[in-house]
Parts: structure tokens; C-alpha cells; sequence
């Protein structure tokens, strides 16, 4: 450390060096304190438990009894009111009977089937829902542990009271202090130990349903673990055939129930799921129920005025399907969410609630896509509502597998038909999406054949995977589609509404947002699509698994190791940052400190005041998220203030010079500066160089450190007064009076020229061949001064003209003296040359 201070002394002795110690040395002191809390004020706090109770505690002073008495009695009755049961801590103790009694159903629905006889969909809908189950166990135990915690402190807080209280009551026996203060004592103390036993009856409720959590958690856990059995046994043997080849389908088997009592099981299966689905969700259902009213209500409100905005630019009757439909259109946007609304929804449910976004579908459909290929994607709703059909009526019918290889034959012909060579997906040809969607369709149509020969020869897992991925994929970004068409249409409409079109960043730049809203919708939606793809062909978990192993792999260059998990986070970080940097700034800029009538040239102080200190505060964030240890960044701040010192002089220079233009502000945007031979507008003031705009149009970057080090002229400091100085010249012949009233005249006469500072006329000189003078004029309008200037001098002329004064040419006198005659014969020689020349 001592080392250190004379290293920033010895910065200290050059001028580019103080901002350096400036700037780093708080920095450093930061970082420190923050590598070490236990210093500096928390000194007293470094002490172990042991040396804490080894302390001798200090009796109360006896002037102070009666005072410290009543201050300890209002934090008792405090503690006491913070001790009973809070909100959440109720609900928890309210739900877990329930949730209790729930675990032990699907426990029993977990035994009573076969796990290695699931299809795929099958078990990733009883992993869903014993994850979801897991995941509000994780809650609340988050819940308890936390107001365990604060029941601690408060404890670990009565008990110093007691010791302190214990103390002073030994200590005023010993003195026979007087019996009121004894009483007193007596009372504190009485009160503590009954806080402190219903602190105790507190936590010891908290303490026993934390237990019973742990104890749900291991089932849950034991549960969870039977099924990621059951995925990896029979993701191994997915090529392991597991039923009769197709042609040995129809042999009698007296073990099979029959036809109708397997229609009356999974009917009444059906109905016992959907009663289970509504009896825990009604409050959520009416809540998405009035997400639906409040949806639809707003597309009728703008349905009359969609017209009007529509007529202003014809590309944007795209939008105008969405109050044509509102019902549909509302209807899908509801559906499309029902997963987000609900939790532990099983896959009867989940097919249920895509069958109903048909209906909405089939009626807005032929509206987003291109009209030949409205037949190919209802073909595909038709294969997908066959699909639908199988999972929720028939899931224990022996047809099933026949239904099974008919969708998957349709669908293979169905796709090489729309493949054929004049077929709508070849036909057209929108760009590299599209023929990655061509691709797709060629993927599925050889998945489709898989199926078929896997259904034949008998393997139905791998037939059922196979059909339902391709059929479940394809409908889903058919959904998102449709979805993300009328979310674009609502958020264009939403533009349209008198609230939002009152701000200026709103009105100024409708355009760029709803674009960047655009983008950020479909980017979501293709990573949502590229999730459920991976989770439909059951290799979402894999997947998930080796990029956390990849990403939490440490890699080792010579003495350095790194973590890419750690690199990814901190470029992550960053990146936010400057997102969210640039639309703060974009918001300040635009609609915020316009407003606020600033003098000029601080709202560019703020906004750069602003970016730098969200991208500095992302910068300790980021480290922070990457597990960087604040001690190895204490060090490295150090050597970098040492290479700043010996490397980056100017680059520091600068920097603080940036710092000092932004505080200082001896220089603002939009002034009008001289630096050398360098004039022109200062554009931007960055933490590095300004920009300055020259009167010919070139930008020119300046370094803040010659802004700073040389002399500048600043012409609108201050304000924007310039002064216009013109000089006119008249004949001997004219009256200077009369001369001086005309200029007079003309400076009165002119809108820009100031009363105040009055305007000068000076009779300057009696020059070669003119009477001169000189006007100077003041104007408030800097930028226009040149203009001014200009019109002044026409009207000068005007005037004086008018006045019949005369602005001479310059006057010689020549004087001719003899010439002799050879001269007189060299000039006439020389004129005649010239002639014939």
C-alpha cells in the first residue's frame, strides 16, 4: 500500500497524471472496500462469535435506566408485531395440506402406470407437471427460509438485550440502587423473556413446515428422477421395436378390453382430467376470460377508424384485416397465451386449447399468408386436427396406430405435392427464409416416411414421436405467425391513439420503434419455435444439458483459466447495458429534456452524463455476474493506472478533458467555435473528442485535450449577440453628415439589428480616394449574421445611391515629364509590336 501512495505521488507531479489520480484513486479505495467490508467503519464487526461472547457487557448507567428502558420496550412491542404470521407465510401454511394431498395423488397415478410404456409427449407432460409442483415447493421454501432468517436476528437481538438487561439488574443489586429502577429492570426483562417465547413458539412453527416442505421436495425429487429413467431408458431404445408388425394388428387377443368399454375409459378419463383442470383455475380462468373482453372491446373501438388511418399510405393495408375480424382476432390472441396463464396443464388440456385456436385460425389465415398457399396450410390444420382428434378421444383404441400411419402417409403426400416443380412452395422464392422453409418441408416429408416404415414394422414410440413432432412443430409456427401478424397490427394501431402520439419520441420516430418492436417479436417467437422443435423430438433436456456442461467447462491457455459460461454472462451484461443505455438516452433526448426548457447545452451534459454512468454501472455489474473477485480487479485497476501512467497520457488527457467540457462546459453543443484555423459548430462532446462541423460541411474530429490546452474562441458562450461591422466609402464631394444620417437610417430600419447595444456610425478617415466610414451594428441572430450583414450593404447602396452620394474608384495622379526623342522612338517601336501582336 505504501508502495501504491508513492506511485500516485509521483503521478501526481505531471499535469496529465491528476486527472489520472482523480479519477482512479476513489476507485481503487472502492474496489478495496468492497474486497474487504469487515474495515473502516465495520471494524468492530470482525470479531468472532466466540470473542463476541467473551466481551464483558457494560451495565446501564442509572441516569440512563429509565430512558434506555422505555426505547427497549417500544423495539420489544416492535418485535412483537413483526412475529405474527405474515401474508405469504400464511398462504404457504394455508396451500401446503393441499399441495400435500396433490403430491400423493400423482404419486399414485406415477405407480399405477408403466413408465417405459409412455410415449414421449406422455412423459414430458408428467415431468411438466412434477416440475411445476417442484418449482412452487422451491418458492416457498424460499419464502421460509427468508423469514427464518429475519426470526433469527431478532432472536440472536433478545438475546444481547437479556445480557445487557441481566447485567444491569446484577449490577444495580450490587449498588442497592433504589427499588423503582429494580422494578423497572425486572419489567424489561419480563417482557424480553415473553417475546423470546413467542419468538421460539414462531420459529419453531416455521422450522417444522420447512421440514414437511423437505420432505415433499424428496418425493417430488424421487418422482422427477423416475421419469428422467423412464426419457433416458426409452430414448435408448427408440429404435427397439415394441409392437406386432402392422399385419399381425387385427389377431384375436382375449387380454384386450373390448371396443366399448375403452371408449367409456377414455371418456370418462377425459372428463376427470378437465374437472381437475377447472377447479383450481376458475379464478384464472375468469382472469383470461376479461384478457379477452378487455382485447376484444379494443379492436371494436378501433374498428370504424381503421379506414382513416389506412388511407394515408397503401402499404399499410396489411393492418386493416385485424378490425374486419376482431372477434377471431382477439379470440386467437387469448388462446395462443392459455399455457401462460396456467400451470400443470395436462396434454388433454394443452390439445384441447389448440383445437379451439383452429377456429379463430381458419378465419384470420387466409388474411396473413399468401393466397396460394392458404390450401397447403389448411391441409396441414386438417392433418394436425386427425393428430388432435387421436390424442384426446381415442389415446387407448387399437385404431390409434392406424390412424397413426394414415396421418403420416397423408402427410408425406402432402408435402411432396406442395414440393412438386410448380407446386406453391417452389414456385415462389421470398429469400433465404424461404428456402430454409422449403428445406424444412423436404426434412419433414423423409420424417414422414420414417414414421410410416417404423408404424409397419412395429416400433409405435419412434411412428408416434416422429408424426406428432413434425405435425406439433408445423402447427406452431403456423400459431405464431398469426400471432405475430396481429400483434403487429394491434401495436400499429396502439401508435395511432392520441396518448401515445403525444410524445415527441413516439411522434418523431414512430417508424424506427414500431420496426425495432417488429424484430424483437419475431426474433421471440422463432427462439419460442426453436424450444418447442427441440422439446417435441425429446432432445430439448440433451440439448440443455451439453450446453450447461460446455458453457461451465473450464478452459485452460497457459497460466490462464477461464469459464465461457462467465465470458457469456459478461458480454451479455455489457450488451444490455448499451441497449439500455441508448434508449434512455434516446427517451431523454427526444421527449424528456426537450421539455424541461434547459439552458443549452446542458441537456447534452445530461444525456452524456447519463450514458456513460449506465454503461460504468453495467461495466461492475457484468463483473460482478461473471464471478470476477473484486480483489483481482483491485490489482488490475492498480496496473492500469500504472499503465496509464507511462502509456496512455494522452489518452487520459482526453478523457478528463471530456470530463471537464461536460461539467465545466465552457463549451456546449451547438456553439460556434474557433480553435486555430479550425471554425465551425460543435456537434457532439464526446468522453474522448468532439466533433465540429465546419461552415463548408466537413466534421472534423477534435481531441478534448486541444479544446482544453488551446486558445479557443467561443462566439455563443455566453449568448448569441455578434457584431457586424460594415465599411463604406463616398467621394470627397459628399456631405459626412448627411453620410452618417443615411447609415443611421439604415441600421433603424433593418428587424434584426439590436436598439440595445445601439448601432455606431464612425467617420474613420480621409482615405486616398474616399470620406470612410464604418456601421457596427449588434444582432441577437448569430447564425444568421452573414445574411445580415449582407442586407445591410444592399441597403447601404440603395440608399446611398438614392441620395445621388457617389462610392469613388480609387484615384492616382500621374505626373508626365519630357520625353526625349530616342525614347519617343522605343515607344512608338513598342507600339507598334503590341499592334501586330
Amino acid at each position: 500500500m505504501i508502495y501504491f501512495q508513492v506511485l500516485l505521488c509521483s503521478l501526481l507531479k505531471k499535469c496529465s497524471y491528476i486527472g489520472v489520480s482523480i479519477l482512479f484513486v476513489p476507485l481503487i479505495i472502492l474496489a478495496q472496500a468492497i474486497n474487504n467490508p469487515q474495515q473502516g467503519i465495520t471494524d468492530i464487526d470482525t470479531s468472532t462469535d466466540a470473542e463476541k461472547t467473551s466481551v464483558e457487557v457494560i451495565p446501564i448507567a442509572v441516569s440512563d435506566i429509565l430512558i434506555i428502558s422505555t426505547e427497549t420496550i417500544t423495539q420489544l412491542d416492535e418485535i412483537r408485531l413483526e412475529l405474527k404470521p405474515i401474508k405469504n407465510v400464511n398462504e404457504v401454511e394455508k396451500n401446503f395440506q393441499e399441495f400435500k394431498a396433490n403430491i400423493t395423488i400423482m404419486e399414485r397415478k406415477l405407480d399405477s402406470v408403466n413408465l417405459n410404456d409412455l410415449k414421449f409427449n406422455r412423459l414430458m407432460v408428467l415431468q411438466n407437471s412434477w416440475e411445476d409442483e417442484k418449482s412452487k415447493l422451491l418458492n416457498w421454501q424460499n419464502i421460509l427460509q427468508s423469514r427464518s432468517e429475519e426470526l433469527e436476528n431478532f432472536r440472536q437481538l433478545l438475546a444481547n438485550r437479556q445480557q445487557e438487561w441481566g447485567t444491569t439488574r446484577k449490577a444495580a443489586l450490587e449498588r442497592e440502587d433504589p427499588e423503582a429502577l429494580i422494578i423497572r429492570i425486572k419489567e424489561v426483562l419480563d417482557l424480553i423473556d415473553d417475546v423470546d417465547q413467542a419468538l421460539k413458539i414462531r420459529q419453531e412453527t416455521i422450522l417444522t413446515l420447512m421440514d414437511q416442505i423437505t420432505q415433499e421436495s424428496i418425493r417430488i425429487n424421487k418422482a422427477l428422477t423416475q421419469i428422467s429413467e423412464a426419457h433416458t431408458q426409452t430414448r435408448e431404445h427408440i429404435f427397439t421395436l415394441d409392437s406386432p408388425p402392422i399385419w399381425k394388428v387385427f389377431e384375436k387377443d382375449e387380454t384386450r378390453p373390448s371396443f366399448r368399454k375403452q371408449i367409456t375409459q377414455a371418456t370418462d378419463s377425459r372428463l376427470s382430467l378437465l374437472d381437475e383442470f377447472i377447479r383450481p383455475n376458475w379464478l384464472r380462468m375468469i382472469f383470461h376470460f376479461m384478457i379477452f373482453i378487455i382485447i376484444l372491446l379494443f379492436l371494436f373501438k378501433i374498428k370504424n377508424r381503421g379506414d382513416l388511418w389506412i388511407e394515408k399510405n397503401a402499404l399499410e393495408s396489411r393492418f386493416k384485416y385485424i378490425y374486419q375480424y376482431p372477434f377471431s382476432s382477439a379470440l386467437l390472441l387469448a388462446l395462443v397465451f392459455t399455457p401462460y396463464f396456467y400451470t400443470n396443464m395436462h396434454e388433454f388440456i394443452r390439445e384441447s386449447n389448440r383445437l379451439l385456436i383452429m377456429l379463430p385460425l381458419i378465419r384470420v389465415l387466409p388474411k396473413i399468408i399468401y393466397c396460394d398457399m392458404i390450401t397447403p396450410l389448411l391441409g396441414l390444420l386438417i392433418l394436425y386436427v386427425l393428430q388432435s382428434m387421436d390424442e384426446i378421444i381415442i389415446e387407448f383404441l387399437i385404431v390409434q396406430r392406424l390412424i397413426l400411419l394414415f396421418i403420416s402417409i397423408v402427410g408425406m403426400i402432402f408435402f411432396i405435392w406442395n414440393l412438386r416443380p410448380n407446386g406453391p412452395l417452389v414456385r415462389r422464392n421470398e429469400g433465404n427464409w424461404w428456402r430454409a422453409f422449403v428445406m424444412s418441408t423436404k426434412i419433414a416429408s423423409v420424417i414422414f416416411a420414417l414414421s410410416i416404415l417404423a408404424n409397419i414394422f412395429g416400433n409405435i414410440k419412434l411412428a408416434d414421436l416422429l408424426t406428432n413432432a413434425v405435425l406439433n412443430i408445423a402447427y406452431t409456427g403456423v400459431i405464431l405467425l398469426a400471432a405475430i401478424r396481429i400483434l403487429e397490427n394491434i401495436i400499429f394501431v396502439a401508435f395511432k391513439i392520441k396518448f401515445l402520439s403525444r410524445f415527441n419520441v413516439v411522434k418523431s420516430n414512430t417508424q424506427l420503434i414500431q420496426h425495432r418492436i417488429f424484430n424483437f417479436l419475431r426474433l421471440l417467437a422463432i427462439i419460442i419455435w426453436i424450444v418447442f422443435s427441440l422439446k417435441n423430438f425429446n432432445i430439448y433436456k440433451p440439448f440443455e444439458t451439453f450446453i450447461q456442461e460446455f458453457l461451465s467447462k473450464s478452459w485452460q491457455i497457459g497460466s490462464m483459466e477461464f469459464v465461457l459460461a462467465d465470458i457469456l454472462i459478461f458480454a451479455i451484461t455489457i450488451w444490455l447495458s448499451v441497449l439500455i443505455s441508448r434508449f434512455i438516452r434516446f427517451v431523454l433526448e427526444e421527449d424528456i429534456l426537450p421539455q424541461m426548457h434547459l439552458h443549452r447545452g446542458i441537456p447534452a451534459s445530461i444525456s452524456i452524463i447519463t450514458h456513460y454512468a449506465i454503461l460504468a454501472t453495467g461495466f461492475l455489474i457484468a463483473l460482478s455476474a461473471a464471478g470476477i473477485e473484486w480483489s483481482r480487479f483491485s490489482l488490475l485497476a492498480g496496473a492500469f493506472v500504472v499503465g496509464i501512467g507511462f502509456g496512455l497520457q494522452n489518452v487520459v488527457n482526453n478523457f478528463i478533458s471530456g470530463l471537464i467540457l461536460i461539467f465545466e462546459r465552457p463549451i456546449k453543443v451547438e456553439d460556434t467555435i474557433e480553435v486555430g484555423e479550425l471554425r465551425g459548430i460543435v456537434k457532439r462532446i464526446g468522453i474522448r473528442s468532439s466533433t465540429i462541423r465546419t461552415f463548408d460541411g466537413a466534421e472534423v474530429i477534435v481531441p478534448n485535450g486541444t479544446l482544453i490546452q488551446s486558445e479557443v474562441t467561443n462566439w455563443t458562450l455566453s449568448d448569441q449577440l455578434r457584431r457586424i461591422k460594415v465599411k463604406v466609402g463616398v467621394s470627397y464631394e459628399s456631405d459626412p453628415k448627411q453620410v452618417i444620417k443615411i447609415l443611421a437610417n439604415v441600421a433603424k430600419r433593418h428587424p434584426l439589428v439590436l436598439d440595445y447595444p445601439e448601432p455606431k456610425i464612425l467617420f474613420q478617415e480621409f482615405g486616398d480616394s474616399s470620406l470612410n466610414f464604418s456601421l457596427r451594428v449588434w444582432t441577437s441572430d448569430f447564425d444568421n449574421w452573414l445574411s445580415i450583414s449582407s442586407d445591410i450593404t444592399l441597403q447601404l447602396h440603395d440608399a446611398l445611391k438614392k441620395a445621388g452620394i457617389e462610392i469613388p474608384f480609387p484615384q492616382r495622379d500621374l505626373n508626365i515629364r519630357t520625353i526625349n526623342n530616342q525614347n519617343m522612338d522605343i515607344l512608338e517601336t513598342a507600339k507598334k509590336r503590341h499592334i501586330k501582336t
